[in-house]
């Protein structure tokens, strides 16, 4: 079958009037995309495109500019034909990988990069989004691999290492997400998420003074990051730095004053120290705001997680009862008891304060 342009040829006089028009047309779509003025370049293109159907880099153009309007599915074919028109152009395949993964059609995107890495075997940004699909589609080794790859190819890349250390994390691997990490924040000193996120990773490795120096550097890069301070306060508390703690974790309620678990932590600081008066109100502080934040997830139609809470429970529930008070001991533990059942050491511990009625029987002569 002839082609467009063939079937065009006899129409055109031999000194080519008609095809400046066309030119001109092709000069303001390009004007156009310059200026990133979509829509404009999107009708210029398609004017071009309808003299000359063959035209395949106004096929790629055309499919971006409908990128840019939202129309997904209409880019997709208009960038599927510029592909089998132009078979070596890098630049069609990876917008094609982009609004395949746009459209949740991941396994097509993964096909559409792999032309780019094969022609740019160097192109961190590739892999990193190759590793994205490969992840929605629960490939995790394959997306452990692809952003290792990004990140060696470009070891500044934030992005790839922060989803490559949270893979880590969520497998369990606490010493590969913390060296991810590490490479990272060579790149990025002062970056706050790095600082936090292996700060997080050593205070769950128990390696409370290595994490205090990543979390000072939170707080020095931002002043009002309440769970920067958060964090100082039970590392140092971890570390038998009393008054340290005490001065971080006032400063994080100080600038959120609904943090329960900073109260909570406070709570345990004076207990720590025997003052179970200041305990127990630090506490019973940390339960009113559980309390609060149960009640608004609650009104949003969330299901609270009641973990935290009992946590309080039970640390109120002991202090109430060193400090002699039982029957607030015993009605914490039961508070505590009704949300999570399967709690040993509560339950033995409800059953040493619960008093054991016995039964009397009176014999007559």
């Amino acid at each position: 079958m002839p082609s467009s342009d063939k079937q065009a040829e006899p129409l055109a006089p031999a000194d080519g009037a008609l095809a400046t028009p066309l030119l001109d047309v092709r000069r303001q779509a390009e004007d156009a995309l310059l200026a990133e003025n979509w829509m404009e370049a999107a009708t210029l293109l398609q004017r071009a495109l309808d003299d000359d159907p063959r035209w395949g880099e106004g096929l790629a153009h055309l499919g971006v500019c409908l990128v840019h309007q939202g129309r997904l599915q209409e880019a997709q074919q208009h960038l599927l034909r510029a592909a089998r028109l132009l078979p070596d152009d890098v630049d069609v395949y990876y917008n094609l990988a982009a609004v395949y993964q746009r459209l949740g059609e991941h396994d097509k995107a993964l096909s559409c990069y792999k032309e780019v890495v094969l022609a740019c075997p160097e192109d961190a940004a590739v892999y990193g989004q190759m590793a994205e699909s490969a992840l929605r589609l629960g490939r995790v080794k394959d997306a452990i691999v692809l952003y290792s790859e990004a990140v060696r190819l470009r070891p500044d890349d934030l992005g790839s290492a922060a989803a490559l250390s949270r893979i880590h994390l969520e497998q369990g691997d606490l010493r590969q997400a913390g060296e991810v990490l590490r490479g990272a924040l060579a790149h990025h000193p002062d970056d706050v998420s790095l600082n936090l996120g292996l700060g997080l990773i050593l205070e769950m490795q128990d390696r409370h003074r290595e994490a205090l120096a990543h979390f000072r550097n939170v707080v020095l890069a931002d002043d009002q990051h309440e769970e920067g301070y958060f964090r100082l306060g039970v590392c140092s508390r971890a570390c038998g730095l009393s008054q340290e703690a005490e001065a971080f974790l006032s400063r994080a309620i100080k600038l959120r004053p609904d943090y329960a678990e900073a109260w909570h932590e406070l709570g345990e600081l004076y207990r720590d120290r025997g003052d179970l008066e200041l305990a127990i109100a630090m506490l019973e502080e940390a339960l009113n705001q559980h309390c609060a934040i149960e009640e608004r997830r609650r009104r949003w139609a969330e299901t609270p997680d009641p973990g935290p809470k009992v946590h309080t429970l039970n640390a109120l529930a002991d202090c109430c009862h060193a400090a002699g008070d039982t029957g607030r001991a015993r009605q914490l533990w039961e508070e505590s008891l009704a949300l999570v059942p399967d709690q040993p050491t509560v339950t033995r511990a409800l059953q040493a304060v619960t008093p054991q009625y016995r039964r009397t029987s009176l014999t007559l002569d």
